[in-house]
């Protein structure tokens, strides 16, 4: 493990990513109410990508060379599946509902490792795979109430972000941190403005506005999420991610009036402590 002080300046920027995270999301339902997720979506990917502008002043041409150029494609449409869908979604359920269904992520990523990279799971991670999709039961309780569309688009979106974390895994072998910025915006611009011209709308100047600080604040959590995981291990910051329920629900019961049950709750808790361990045993196992 880090050092102390690396630790704490670790979960400080997971603390600041998570806020980040919450608040973004409630924007986003915010403005939602009259335009279509897909259009905002595609104008978020515009604002974002123009705030990672910068990064051609600093490292110049050599972040149009990609090695890997067809996996930088892949991962742009997987990133804008998984952003349209859990757009998508945030307009269909309750926030807080939506946050934690995402938590399963690193359970898929468990899955798809061993399928895709042939990586060995022991029957430790196996049995957190299950445990982790009990939580995902008991947050949606099929057969008790209705599954809508909208717990069906969180899992869509935490499948493709769980094939984006086993694809940085490679990318990172070959290409740069500014390079996959750089594309991801490049790429995300045109693949979410093809189902966006589908539903178009355009938003008035008070919506551009609140998409701006959505697309400022979508950049910004990704760089503390970047800072926390630089800063300090996996193990440490992991648990902290569980602070993204922890801030939105208050907040979207002031924005809201959304009101979390207990089975969501339950479920998260669940989902997320099968996460924390995964993600504590893939770090032990690199270690050895």
């Amino acid at each position: 493990m880090g050092t102390i002080n690396n630790n704490l300046v670790g979960v400080s920027w997971m603390l600041a990513f998570t806020f980040l995270a919450a608040c973004n999301n409630v924007l986003f339902k915010y403005i939602g109410s009259g335009i279509h997720p897909f259009v905002l979506t595609f104008f978020v990917a515009v604002f974002s990508t123009l705030i990672c502008l910068p990064l051609l002043i600093i490292y110049g041409k050599a972040v149009f060379v990609p090695k890997r150029l067809g996996l930088l494609f892949v991962r742009g449409a997987l990133n804008a599946i998984a952003t349209l869908t859990f757009y998508f979604a945030l307009m269909a359920i309750p926030v807080a509902t939506a946050t934690s269904l995402t938590f399963v992520t690193p359970v898929l990523a468990v899955i798809l490792a061993a399928i895709i990279l042939k990586e060995k799971v022991g029957w430790r991670r196996w049995t957190a795979v299950l445990i982790g999709f009990a939580g995902v039961l008991i947050i949606l309780r099929p057969g008790v109430q209705p599954v809508e569309l909208g717990h069906l688009s969180v899992l869509v979106a935490a499948l493709a972000f769980s094939f984006i974390f086993v694809l940085l895994r490679q990318l990172g072998k070959f290409d740069s941190i500014p390079t996959i910025t750089i594309y991801l915006g490049l790429f995300m611009v045109p693949l979410t403005l093809v189902p966006a011209l589908f539903y178009w709308s355009w938003p008035n100047m008070t919506e551009l506005l609140i998409l701006m600080v959505v697309g400022v604040v979508s950049s910004l959590l990704h760089f503390c999420l970047a800072a926390a995981l630089k800063a300090s291990e996996t193990p440490v910051v992991t648990p902290v991610d569980y602070m993204r329920l922890v801030w939105v629900v208050p907040i979207a019961y002031i924005v809201f009036g959304e009101i979390p049950d207990i089975f969501t709750w339950i479920g998260s808790i669940v989902i997320f402590g099968s996460a924390t361990y995964i993600s504590i045993r893939n770090y032990m196992i690199e270690r050895n």
